[in-house]
């Protein structure tokens, strides 16, 4: 059975850079996203470094659990195994508490929470016999509060409480759940979340976020790397 790993957001910034460090290491990958024509570029941009590694691509809602069922139904028709799911996907919607919308509390929960618990829910059993890693890419806005991020922060919460309840669920068996809390990075994002991109010059690079996560996905022989916060200088 072929090892793969998941990733959802994967054809943009953290995922994305996720994406090219684990195709350079010759490692199969399956990108989610909701924009099509965008992850075909990207699929097209990874399997041009000639690599050798397979490129998967599934556009959809990963908040849909009939999309997270089929993605994860057509891998195991084609015999893949996952060895990792990474959960970078996350939208933010930004502003005061009195402007806040349920239209803004649907789209930040969809990505930022709900779909974190609909693709899990999947690659859970998925895991069961084999095993993997679980890697549920947050935010600091989930340790903390922020100003203007109510709703950011809400969804962030709810994402760091389930992560922490599956990891209590999963402890002793063969699948880890690692949470990871990243400050602010270069990536659209910010765009997408506050409709103007602020000055992110003092901003992460999601190139080196991504180095600290795949270090911790690492196999160690008798410990993990359950927690990673990442934060700029």
């Amino acid at each position: 059975m072929k090892e793969l790993s998941i990733i959802t957001g994967g054809n943009s910034g953290l995922g994305y850079a996720i994406a090219v460090k684990l195709v350079a290491q010759k490692k199969n990958v399956a990108l989610i996203g909701r924009d099509a024509d965008k992850l075909d570029k990207c699929c097209a941009s990874l399997k041009a470094k000639g690599t050798g590694a397979e490129v998967l691509a599934f556009a959809g809602d990963i908040s849909d659990e009939s999309f997270a069922k089929k993605v994860f139904m057509s891998l195991a028709a084609d015999q893949w195994g996952i060895s990792n799911l990474f959960n970078c996907a996350g939208v933010g919607r930004f502003g005061k508490p009195e402007e806040n919308t349920r239209e803004k509390i649907d789209i930040a929960f969809s990505a930022s929470l709900i779909g974190i618990i609909v693709m899990s829910t999947q690659a859970v059993a998925a895991m069961q016999a084999t095993g993997g890693n679980i890697i549920n890419v947050m935010s600091s806005a989930a340790l903390k509060g922020n100003p203007n991020e109510t709703i950011y922060c809400a969804a962030k919460w709810g994402a760091r409480g389930y992560t922490e309840a599956l990891k209590a669920y999963l402890k002793g068996s063969k699948t880890k759940v690692i949470g990871v809390y990243p400050g602010g990075m270069k990536t659209p994002f910010w765009n997408e979340a506050c409709g103007m991109m602020p000055d992110t010059s003092k901003f992460m690079d999601p190139d080196e976020v991504a180095d600290e996560i795949l270090y911790a996905v690492h196999p160690r022989t008798s410990m993990y790397v359950s927690d990673i916060s990442v934060d700029r200088k």
